[in-house]
């Protein structure tokens, strides 16, 4: 039995390998273009860019990083300050242009049943989570918040502000709020950078901001007449451009501060220096071989001294090791 069977298995496997093989028929799939041509193999078709979207290679360091980054110590060189022994004076308010600062964010205060909109502080992104402002901008002097964490809501990527109209790209609610002289505050969920949101570097440790350092401040700014600047909104994205100046000149003119926390800055910006608390106070790098890091935040825009046109802000570098421990 077990003879016949194994000659019955040889005989199918004989059967098998002589049998002629049928080829497997080969359908096109439409749109692929077939060609017969295998003399030599064909270049690989290039990428073509997503528009929209830029590669990551291309993207400014800043944009790669879940924590605030620290501009390279190579920009506490000479070439990337503006310090001058005889700074310019400082100019008067401007408007700017359209995400000209797109790290710049608004705190405002919304009460869910009138719909009313109430404008706080400005504030810097510094990670994709996290927002650096003045410790007044939302609390008192004993630290106590100064409105329900659940009103408060976080406006990025817009150039105007109305009661009647959220012109934000995005908007967050606030998770939590760690205190000193400046706050870091943390959103309920990370925002995506793009060419109109994307976070600002913070100033290295060895960067020189003393006297005749040229600085620039941002913040949100109600227009005193609608016919002095063409806009009939709310507020807008402005900026003033300042000249630090020593702490010895300030103390002079009654305005003070610990100088390793402050800076002292001279002013032309009136009130409009009033509503700026809480705004960057930054430096731009214009090199076309350096595209990270393009603004480096040196100051958190504190208090304006109407009396004698001076600005103090608080000092970002003295506190860098406490933003890292904050932003882990």
């Amino acid at each position: 039995m077990k003879t016949s069977s194994v000659v019955c298995l040889l005989a199918l496997v004989v059967m098998v390998s002589t049998t002629p093989q049928v080829p497997v028929p080969f359908y096109p799939v439409p749109g692929i273009p077939i060609s017969n041509d295998n003399s030599k193999s064909k270049p690989i078709a290039p990428t073509v860019p997503v528009p929209g979207v830029t590669p990551a290679e291309s993207k400014p360091k800043e944009w790669l990083s879940s924590t605030p980054t620290v501009a390279d110590r190579s920009r506490c060189l000479a070439d990337y300050r503006s310090k001058k022994p005889d700074a310019p004076p400082p100019t008067s308010i401007g408007m700017a242009s359209p995400h000209q600062y797109p790290f710049l964010v608004s705190f405002v205060d919304i009460y869910e049943e009138t719909k009313e909109l109430n404008f706080y502080c400005s504030g810097s992104l510094i990670s994709p989570t996290q927002i650096l402002t003045f410790d007044s901008c939302l609390t008192n002097s004993l630290y106590y918040i100064k409105i329900p964490l659940e009103n408060l809501r976080v406006r990025l990527g817009t150039q105007y502000l109305n009661e009647t109209h959220n012109y934000a790209q995005m908007t967050r609610k606030v998770k939590e709020i760690i205190f000193d002289d400046i706050l870091i505050v943390t959103m309920d969920s990370p925002v995506e950078y793009s060419d109109t949101i994307s976070p600002v570097c913070l100033v290295p440790d060895c960067f020189d901001d003393d006297s005749g350092q040229s600085v620039i401040a941002t913040g949100w700014k109600y227009p005193p007449h609608s016919y002095e600047l063409e806009t009939k909104l709310k507020a807008f994205v402005g900026f003033v451009r300042l000249s630090t100046l020593l702490m010895e000149k300030c103390y002079a003119k009654d305005v003070h501060g610990n100088p390793d926390k402050t800076l002292c800055a001279q002013s032309q910006c009136g009130d409009f220096c009033n509503t700026y608390r809480g705004g960057p106070v930054v430096i731009e790098n214009n090199s076309q071989d350096d595209t990270s890091c393009r603004f480096m935040q040196i100051g958190v825009f504190g208090n304006f001294a109407g009396h004698s046109n001076l600005s103090t802000f608080v000092r970002v570098k003295h506190y860098l090791t406490w933003i890292e421990e904050n932003s882990k």
